[in-house]
């Protein structure tokens, strides 16, 4: 049999235990936030890393997509000035065949007798009238000209034109294909 012992009373047993139970509960609580506390600061410590590595891919990131987007814009504007470079080309190969038209018209036909009356110009379609004192001047003055400007003159008509001024005359009509005399607005339209 178990010895009486008041100072072991049966309540003041049952606080002390009831005390050490939340004495340990309390110690274990405060071990688990200070090692939940640790846990944290370790995963923030090794999360500091990963945050400045994902910082620096985003600006990463954002540097090639400005540097993909001006250079989107720069193709774009080298395509555009490619376009007026080639309209720039086609209008100046025009305006040389303008030139060397007009330059044909005033030094060969008055060499050799003949006045223009009538240009027509279409669609790269070159067509001359004119007045001729003689078949030998129409036929050397075509020759001068397809010889100058590199493109065969075909003669239409040859028609004797009768007294004009006192003179015999011949009226004449030459063709000739001459592509760098087409409209060059229009030519470029029609390109895709």
């Amino acid at each position: 049999m178990a010895h009486f012992n008041l100072l072991r009373f049966p309540t003041l047993e049952r606080q002390q235990k009831w005390r050490q139970q939340w004495q340990t509960a309390g110690l274990g609580a405060l071990l688990g936030a200070l090692l939940a506390a640790g846990g944290l600061a370790v995963q923030s410590f090794q999360m500091d890393p990963l945050a400045a590595q994902t910082q620096a891919l985003q600006s990463q990131l954002a540097e090639r997509q400005r540097w993909a987007q001006t250079r989107q814009q720069q193709q774009a504007k080298n395509q555009l000035i490619r376009q007026q470079l080639t309209q720039l080309e086609q209008l100046q190969s025009q305006q040389q065949a303008w030139v060397l038209l007009h330059a044909g018209l005033q030094e060969v036909l008055p060499h050799h007798g003949i006045r223009l009356q009538r240009l027509q110009v279409e669609a790269g379609r070159l067509d001359l009238q004119g007045q001729a004192a003689n078949a030998q001047a129409v036929s050397s003055g075509a020759q001068k000209l397809a010889e100058r400007w590199g493109i065969p003159l075909n003669l239409q008509s040859l028609e004797a034109d009768g007294t004009v001024q006192g003179a015999s005359t011949l009226s004449l009509a030459w063709q000739a294909q001459w592509l760098a005399l087409q409209d060059g607005v229009a030519s470029a339209k029609a390109r895709p």
